[in-house]
């Protein structure tokens, strides 16, 4: 009974602190912590975590390895979990049942293996798109705006994983070029599959390709240089049983095979783990394919290695190679890798890496050298990020750039915390809204990289065969059911230092933001005198823009003459305006599509 009135109180008092929040959001909310009561089931883990497009927040995907059965844990028999933060606010669990040969009744699975998700832009249907995976199958369900599931697919491997064979990898999922379709990629047994499949579940096509003794997938994005084509990064096993990264391009349209490369060191270890789109701007700099992983080199200790970032031109040969040594402890190579365009009018990267003293955001210049490393003075360019000194373990790392009111633009990073904390026997997961300068101060350190060196280098080109494809099962089923979520904390405020200016005007790229992103943005933010409306604008769209204070008074307006398609800028002349120093809002309609931006102006 006691267990019992705790837990209703603890309820309570989070729903009361939620609706509190929600009445009076915060403009500087850039931390979340969701704590879980599992008092048998410690081996909680964060799957992914989305700064949301579509509706304002924060919301993680979380999973179970095992399932346990003890009735006093509130978040055991959930396979996963979906938990969100502001207007993206979900308080969902979820259970998954298969049967055995697509037939007979369904039974729960046990062994889920983790979740990877998508945000879908149907926000009155599916609102996300799910991939999971256990030792029998591949699956894909799609959840709406509330956390409701509305269908569930699985694809069946070949066989039940052999023994002594590694468990299914936790999938990946990206959107297809083709509307609500989609490319689910993953690892089973010694093989990798890719299926592209659409949001019900239908196979357009799956293969299951095969490497000397493994191939082992971490990322997946649709090739921005080559029409119709996949890039997928990795690690390939050869046959001495030797580690070696892998770059792979494949057809988008029927998974063939196009090229494969090895990058590394003989006897050494190397895995690709993410791979973005490089842009520049410099000449000496040009586009192609950054990648983040680790390299760890036969004298090394097991599991310590070395971050490792390079990138490679459009057709794959390596620009610049680089391997990074922290200012202290160990680590595990990079995680994620994410870009933005600063405030220098130039690029510069924040790769993502585990480490054994928590969180590790290295900011790179857009030529991979530590930024402003041979600058003493300069800007620290190595974060740690922790909780109440207790190691965390990353999982990914965005750039964020939008008009949210939620004041979400910048670099998003989400971890997983694995001990016990503010509750007895609980564990959870967050999200870490960074500035631009990867400062916050909410448990953060930072320091500068010690040193970087040349790092692994081309191996060969190899070929990976292909064979076999998926069948779809409908007799599967994931199912909502109690999440027991009981509390989340909000940590908030700005460094002084820090920066969260948007991105500058001439180099935003557009056309690698969604559509609901585009319509503007304010450079420069803060203003002393003058500052420019950047907005997108279709054929001849109607275009209205006003400048208000923080009581809502429209100070100045201006609609400008219809344009072709393209992105232009009004400028916004405050010495002329004779207005006090203070918070207003610049708002943008454009084809009745309205976005606000805060800007504050200082004398």
């Amino acid at each position: 009974m006691k267990k019992a009135l705790l837990f209703v109180c603890l309820i309570l008092s989070f729903l009361g602190s939620l609706k509190s929040q929600s009445q009076s959001p915060s403009f500087f909310a850039n931390i979340f912590y969701a704590d879980y009561i599992c008092t048998q089931d410690s081996a909680y883990r964060l799957g992914c975590g989305i700064t949301t497009r579509v509706k304002d927040g924060y919301v993680s995907f979380g999973y179970n390895n095992h399932i346990s059965n003890s009735l006093n844990s509130f978040f055991c028999n959930k396979n996963f979990a979906i938990t969100g933060y502001g207007d993206s606010f979900l308080w969902k669990g979820y259970e998954i049942f298969d049967a055995n040969d697509c037939s007979g009744s369904l039974t729960k699975v046990q062994d889920c293996r983790g979740i990877t998700a998508v945000e879908v832009n149907r926000p009155n249907i599916q609102r996300y798109a799910i991939a999971g995976a256990y030792s029998k199958a591949v699956f894909l369900a799609t959840v709406d705006s509330i956390g409701n599931a509305i269908s569930s697919t699985s694809y069946p491997f070949p066989h039940l994983t052999s023994p002594g064979k590694p468990l299914p990898s936790k999938p990946i999922i990206i959107s297809s070029s083709v509307q609500n379709q989609y490319y689910i990629c993953g690892s089973f047994e010694s093989y990798m599959y890719i299926l592209n499949v659409n949001l019900n579940g239908s196979i357009i096509w799956s293969k299951y390709y095969s490497s000397e003794n493994g191939i082992s997938p971490k990322d997946l994005i649709i090739d921005p240089y080559q029409n119709n084509k996949l890039v997928i990064v990795g690690s390939i096993l050869d046959n001495a049983n030797e580690k070696n990264a892998f770059f792979m391009r494949v057809d988008a349209l029927n998974g063939t095979v196009v090229d494969n490369k090895l990058f590394g060191f003989n006897d050494n270890e190397e895995e690709f783990r993410s791979v973005i789109a490089g842009a520049y701007i410099e000449p000496n700099n040009s586009q192609g394919y950054v990648l983040a992983g680790y390299s760890e080199t036969s004298s090394s200790s097991v599991g310590q290695g070395n971050a490792w970032v390079l990138k490679l031109d459009v057709t794959g040969n390596i620009l610049w190679n680089r391997l990074l040594t922290p200012f202290s402890g160990t680590n595990t190579g990079c995680v994620d890798i994410t870009q933005r365009l600063n405030t220098f009018n130039n690029y510069e990267y924040y790769a993502l890496i585990s480490a054994s003293t928590g969180m590790q955001v290295a900011k790179l210049e857009d030529n991979g050298v530590p930024f402003q490393f041979f600058n003493p003075n300069g800007l620290d360019n190595e974060f740690t990020y922790q909780r109440m000194s207790s190691t965390c373990v990353p999982v990914n790392i965005d750039y964020v750039n939008t008009t949210s009111s939620w004041n979400l633009t910048g670099i998003q990073v989400y971890g997983t915390l694995f001990v016990y904390n503010t509750y007895a026997n609980t564990n959870g997961s967050y999200c870490l809204g960074a500035y631009f300068n990867g400062k916050t101060n909410c448990s953060g350190t930072y320091n500068k990289i010690v040193t970087y060196q040349e790092g692994p280098q081309f191996l060969k080109q190899t070929s990976v065969g292909f064979f076999g494809s998926f069948d779809k099962c409908t007799n599967f089923l994931v199912t909502d059911s109690y999440a027991g979520i009981i509390s989340a904390y909000q940590c908030g405020g700005l460094i002084p230092s820090g920066s969260n200016l948007r991105t500058a005007p001439n180099g935003d790229p557009l056309n690698l933001i969604e559509d609901e992103e585009k319509t503007a943005g304010v450079f420069p933010n803060p203003v002393i005198t003058k500052t420019s409306v950047n907005y997108y604008s279709k054929d001849y769209s109607k275009v209205f823009i006003e400048l208000l204070d923080i009581t809502g008074r429209r100070i100045w307006s201006i609609e400008p003459t219809a344009k072709i398609e393209g992105t232009y800028s009004e400028e916004i002349d405050f010495e002329n305006l004779q207005v006090k120093s203070g918070i207003y809002f610049v708002s943008t309609t454009v084809d009745g599509k309205a976005s606000k931006v805060k800007l504050v102006y200082t004398k």
